[in-house]
């Protein structure tokens, strides 16, 4: 399930890898086929750098952006650096492509049957150049570079949020790059989770492909990959397997597709609503560190034997590691890891392994690739270590940012192994529901018949009922019952999404809660009269919530289908505040 050493050739990839030893000169043991992709991918990242200080169109930006280029003019090759716009390029990309397909370069799509096969004919295209590139490559090379760019793009993302100019900086061009960006950052001129973002999904998809699929890659290469083409194609696929997952819910709620100047586009009522939603939660920031969740964390360290501290322990307090972090991409043995973390931390070496299974990128499911591959318990950047034999081939700075995902992980239950009951239910009272304590004070202070987490199924007359209505969800996270209506909402912990693949996801889901919703309220009201008991008040009619703890797509929209109102938290409860 996680070891690949059945794809993989331990001799071949351990081909030009220097040994570990005392007192070791990188100088003169560095891998120059690795150092040339690594420069191809850098002048990238810093072109792609000063096209968004461009776009700033502020003077003190580009003096500012110039002073720092000037401090690493002796790593600078500036004939070899130019200023790219990624997104113009992508829709050329595109339109050269959409071109292939023999389509009119304007055109409504209002079946979507049609726009689907379009999607289909697009991601074939798309899918036969990537396998194109990939072919001259062998499949342990490939691991190699898409391992460093990985780590490259792991180091230079937690460098541009934190840089800081204390201290000896390394003259070096992930430094150059990353105090590039951090220009960017600090002056708001662009988004750069998405700078990142983009990135980040190409190498995980690289990844996962060249692990899992059946190709016939070479056996050895001495070819130079072009990573520009390879990633604006890669990320054209990823963009179209995204709208196929969208298609569904445009074309449900009356959007359609079309192509326009030779592209294919969602319509713009959509697309805008979609950007500003991605733009909206750009300066949300999530707790994961306040006193409630530390006694979930321990919680889960008692009965785990391992958590998020001991991981954080290892990586932060202790500079002096077995473990090699000046390295592009280590290659350890899996229980000289083990030895290392039990020697800084002192924690249990069988609780280690398991943590470390937590850490392990696993094979992908051949029927539903894309699903797989973005799985929230299998993507690189949470669970970066690749298993080879009795090895591991560990990137340390996606190890690091591994990390930083590690408590939400535990909070969302996406580890090897679920949750034990008492931990899950922890969660749910410290994390997923803990806001229901604010309304259950508000229905104290106002005297409202009310109540949270109410459990129907401890009432006898429930139980009877329910055992013919299995789909009826037994517990209600917050009611109140007001001039003869009963008004229940759901509260659902559901991520921000950074990406039009998680927002269709998210959609789908809330499109299930809303039936199951919408079920609950027939099911009362045609057992009005016991649950009018139950529930200590009447009503002759029923109001639904579905609210999110973080902000969603469909906050602050009412679905007419359902009759359902849909709310962020932090809205719902100024509203019920002011009903009640």
């Amino acid at each position: 399930m996680t070891d690949f050493n059945n794809v993989l050739s331990f001799e071949k990839f351990t081909e030009g890898i220097p040994h570990w030893q005392r007192n070791m000169d990188y100088n003169n043991m560095k891998n120059i086929s690795l150092e040339k992709h690594m420069g191809e991918y850098f002048n990238f990242l810093y072109s792609r750098a000063l096209n968004l200080t461009a776009l700033s169109e502020n003077q003190n930006i580009y003096l500012e952006v110039a002073k720092i280029a000037q401090k690493y003019e002796r790593i600078l090759n500036m004939e070899s650096i130019m200023t790219i716009d990624m997104d113009i390029e992508l829709i050329e990309l595109e339109k050269e492509t959409m071109k292939q397909l023999y389509l009119s370069d304007s055109k409504s799509l209002p079946n979507k049957i049609d726009a689907y096969a379009i999607l289909n004919s697009l991601s074939n295209q798309y899918g036969y150049s990537i396998r194109n590139i990939l072919v001259n490559f062998s499949r342990e090379e490939l691991i190699k570079i898409f391992v460093a760019y990985a780590n490259t793009i792991s180091y230079i993302c937690m460098q541009s949020y934190e840089w800081s100019s204390d201290g000896y900086i390394d003259k070096n061009r992930m430094n150059l790059i990353s105090e590039t960006l951090h220009i960017i950052e600090r002056f708001k001129i662009s988004d750069l989770r998405f700078f990142f973002g983009a990135d980040k999904k190409v190498f995980e998809y690289l990844i996962h492909y060249v692990l899992n699929s059946e190709i016939d890659f070479k056996e050895i290469s001495n070819s130079i990959l072009n990573i520009k083409d390879l990633l604006y194609v890669t990320n054209l696929l990823l963009n179209v397997e995204q709208k196929k997952k969208y298609i569904e819910y445009l074309y449900e709620n009356g959007g359609i597709m079309s192509i326009e100047d030779g592209i294919l586009k969602i319509e713009e009522s959509y697309e805008s609503k979609i950007r500003k939603y991605f733009k909206s939660t750009g300066a949300f920031k999530k707790n994961l560190y306040n006193k409630e969740l530390e006694e979930v964390y321990q919680s889960f360290e008692a009965r785990r034997g391992y958590s998020p501290f001991i991981l954080e322990e290892y990586i932060y307090e202790y500079n002096e590691k077995f473990l090699e972090t000046r390295t592009i991409i280590s290659f350890i043995e899996k229980e000289a890891l083990v030895e290392d973390i039990y020697r800084k931390t002192g924690r249990d070496k069988v609780a280690i392994r398991f943590m470390l299974d937590d850490l392990v990128l696993k094979k992908c499911s051949k029927t539903n690739f894309i699903k797989s591959t973005f799985s929230d318990d299998n993507r690189l950047f949470r669970t970066p270590l690749i298993e080879v034999k009795d090895y591991y081939i560990l990137p340390f700075y996606t190890f690091v940012e591994s990390a930083q995902y590690f408590r939400q992980r535990i909070l969302k239950n996406h580890l090897n192994k679920g949750l034990d009951k008492k931990t899950k239910r922890l969660v749910e009272r410290n994390y997923d529901e803990y806001d229901l304590k604010r309304l259950k004070s508000l229905l104290e202070k106002e005297d409202i018949i009310g109540d949270v987490n109410f459990d129907l199924n401890k009432f006898e007359e429930c139980k009877e009922l329910f055992k013919s209505n299995h789909s009826i969800s037994q517990e209600i996270d917050f009611f109140y019952i007001k001039n003869n209506t009963l008004h229940l909402m759901e509260l659902k912990n559901r991520d921000i999404d950074n990406s039009l693949y998680g927002l269709s996801q998210s959609l789908s889901k809330a499109k299930e809660h809303m039936i199951k919703m919408n079920e609950r309220r027939l099911f009362l009201l045609k057992h009005r009269a016991i649950f009018e008991g139950i529930l200590g008040g009447g009503f002759d009619s029923v109001e639904l919530y579905l609210v999110n703890k973080n902000p969603n797509y469909l906050d602050n929209t009412f679905n007419s289908k359902y009759q359902i109102n849909i709310f962020l938290f932090e809205d719902f409860y100024e509203y019920v505040s002011k009903q009640i």
